[in-house]
């Protein structure tokens, strides 16, 4: 009880930080973020366009019927997120996001399976889902984030520890995506724990992906402009600017978004369609399919937009997230 009590005093008093550089429109915290009307529309109030290409969820809350995979799990965070915005029950997420934790080995670790991408993945979902139930305001699910908080550090220690932070660091002089997932993997567990050293970490990470992003706007995949990578750069980042403590790395975060955001638009015509012209991988990656096409992430596109929204304020993001989610009759 004393343990929730510090982390509760803990966010509580982040939040009344933050909200002094925030804009009056600017949502407050990761589950705000969430609650536009676009994504409860779009995403929220169907699982079935939540989850498109990812599998469905069992009983004991294995997607896809995972073996083992962490990363698979990582869906856990915006089940809960899709309930609490639309008042529905998140057990459902919840048990998504259990089923990986189980997974954990003594050691912090995930199992041999799950390397440096697969267990950054799950981190940030899982530290993720209890910044969301936290920020509920429910109470009843102060007995879940308690029970959860020590194995989430542990994970998140080994991470660091292990050199596993190592290897995804270095994978982000090739895929930018990469440091602001450990931006926002160490920085939302650093806010529920209050751990200093995941928190210089990942503010560590945000900064190389910033000092990454080219003139024209995009964070570069392969050196080059990607749909789906610039999105998913986007929609990291912006999860760690929702917890970022350091006001000047909030204002550098809001105007890469919004040059970012701007880039993105380009390859998206006025009724919505997406093309994958210029992406480095999206549409022409061998490795990822044997016809040369990974196909277009339309959930994480609309996220990057409508959460570039929230954080610019610029009402052009929230447009092109409605013509999207519209073009794929969502």
């Amino acid at each position: 009880m004393k343990q929730f009590l510090f982390l509760s005093s803990f966010l509580i008093l982040q939040s009344i930080t933050m909200g002094a550089y925030a804009s009056p429109n600017e949502p407050r915290n990761v589950l705000e973020l969430s609650a536009n009307p676009v994504l409860v529309k779009a995403l929220y109030s169907h699982t079935e366009n939540l989850l498109s290409g990812v599998g469905s969820v069992a009983a004991n809350g294995a997607i896809a019927n995972n073996q083992g995979n962490a990363e698979t799990q990582r869906w856990g965070a915006d089940l809960i997120a899709a309930a609490l915005v639309t008042n529905r029950d998140p057990s459902t997420g919840i048990a998504v996001t259990l089923f990986g934790a189980h997974l954990q080995q003594a050691d912090g670790s995930f199992g041999v399976q799950n390397n440096f991408q697969s267990s950054s993945f799950f981190i940030e979902s899982w530290a993720r889902a209890l910044l969301l139930l936290q920020q509920s305001g429910n109470p009843a699910y102060a007995p879940f984030i308690a029970k959860n908080i020590q194995p989430l550090e542990r994970a998140a220690q080994w991470y660091v520890s292990s050199g596993e932070f190592e290897k995804q660091d270095k994978k982000c002089n090739e895929f930018t995506h990469r440091c602001f997932l450990n931006a926002s993997a160490l920085g939302e567990t650093a806010a529920l724990t209050g751990d200093r050293q995941l928190a210089d970490l990942a503010e560590q990470s945000a900064q190389k992906g910033l000092q990454r992003q080219f003139n024209e706007g995009f964070f570069p995949e392969k050196n080059g402009f990607d749909i789906n990578y610039n999105a998913a750069s986007m929609m990291f980042l912006s999860r760690y600017y929702m917890i970022c403590p350091n006001h000047n790395v909030k204002l550098m975060i809001k105007n890469a978004l919004r040059k970012a955001g701007e880039r993105e638009a380009q390859v998206v015509s006025s009724n919505g369609e997406l093309s994958f012209a210029d992406s480095t991988r999206t549409g022409i990656d061998q490795k990822h399919n044997g016809a040369g096409k990974k196909g277009f992430d339309t959930k994480g596109i609309i996220n990057a937009f409508v959460f570039a929204y929230g954080i610019t304020g610029k009402q052009e993001f929230e447009s092109i997230a409605q013509n999207i989610a519209t073009y794929r009759g969502w």
